[in-house]
């Protein structure tokens, strides 16, 4: 597991990375560590999938955490990004950055411990569920984490995937939704338009912006309600009950 620490103060990235170590130690496993005083040193030659988790100090000279997790998630959707921060202000902000978690400084040992138990736990490669129908006289099972969403279009039902995969069973809508909105990942935000929350890049109160250029239209009537949702399923989903373990 590679793991990035970004601080400008010394005496807190080696408290972190001695407590990583110390972790990775009691629980048999390989860390590798890549230490950075600031954001342009993180983000110089940065790609994606470069470092499985990032743990981002919000406060530092020059470029700010804030920034810094703004440019990450501009080219990397998936890298697990932790604040090191003296303050929660931040924290409304950061839902748009699909911040994991907050540390506050001076760090907890017993925090990051639990902060990694969550992490490793969710990525432990837990079987996803599965969405079945027929279409063209083949049998799909596809994975809930790799449904976009779903639309009514007309009688026909379309069902896009992470991969612009686009499949029509001849099911209805409502009875799709009967069956994925018992998983807290799927959200109506309109009429015929269900939408799998961890493909959510941000939520305005008319238009709800995917994962892959794409967006739809929310239903203002009741958009107060579908935010709210959301931003529960991000903090949920931070502190590890939603997502992988609830699907294991």
């Amino acid at each position: 597991m590679n793991i990035a620490i970004v601080d400008d103060l010394r005496e807190d990235r080696d408290q972190l990375k001695n407590v990583l170590a110390d972790y990775a130690s009691a629980h048999a496993l390989h860390f590798d560590f890549s230490v950075f005083t600031g954001g342009e040193e993180l983000l110089e030659n940065y790609r994606s999938l470069m470092y499985t988790i990032i743990f981002l100090d919000i406060y530092m000279d020059g470029m700010t955490g804030i920034e810094a997790a703004e440019r990450i998630r501009a080219v990397d959707d998936e890298t697990i990004l932790v604040f090191l921060t003296t303050s929660e202000d931040q924290q409304g902000t950061a839902i748009h950055y699909h911040v994991y978690d907050y540390l506050l400084k001076p760090c907890d040992p017993a925090a990051i411990y639990n902060v990694m138990d969550h992490i490793l736990r969710l990525h432990a490669g837990a079987e996803d569920k599965f969405f079945s129908f027929s279409w063209e006289r083949i049998n799909y099972n596809l994975k809930y984490a790799d449904i976009v969403c779903v639309l009514s279009q007309g009688n026909n039902l379309s069902v896009l995937t992470k991969d612009g995969t686009q499949y029509k069973p001849r099911i209805t809508f409502s009875s799709a939704k009967s069956v994925l909105t018992q998983d807290e990942r799927f959200l109506e935000i309109m009429r015929g338009i269900l939408v799998n929350m961890d493909y959510i890049l941000d939520l305005t109160g008319s238009i709800c912006y995917l994962k892959g250029g794409l967006q739809f239209p929310v239903n203002v009537r009741n958009s107060r309600k579908i935010i709210q949702i959301w931003q529960n399923f991000l903090f949920a989903q931070a502190r590890g009950s939603i997502g992988g373990e609830s699907n294991a």
